[in-house]
């Protein structure tokens, strides 16, 4: 939960916040693609129904790029991204082609 995690951590000197959007936190979600788009939307979309955007919690959120498709659906992973809100994206792999997304031909 973004609200526990920034009440807990988001004084420490540790916790990283990105100055240049606005010293908001940073967080990767990882394994993200495992919750369906339209369920981060109600977190991440200003109009979402349990919004964080605009408030003390709103922060720079990272989903997990690891595949070229959604794993719940039949559309890609930039609709998915689009649909739920998320900031960016991070991949982990160091190897290029070790996985889909750590493939520089397959970014934009």
């Amino acid at each position: 939960d973004i609200r526990y995690i920034v009440d807990m951590y988001g004084g420490s000197p540790a916790f990283y916040r990105s100055a240049t959007h606005g010293d908001r936190p940073v967080v990767y979600v990882y394994d993200s693609y495992h919750t369906p788009a339209h369920e981060w939307a109600r977190v991440l979309s200003p109009s979402g129904i349990d919004t964080i955007r605009g408030g003390r919690y709103d922060a720079v959120v990272l989903a997990l790029w690891v595949r070229g498709e959604q794993p719940q659906s039949n559309s890609g992973i930039e609709d998915f991204f689009v649909a739920s809100h998320f900031d960016g994206a991070y991949t982990y792999f160091a190897g290029s082609r070790f996985a889909w997304a750590s493939n520089p031909g397959n970014w934009r």
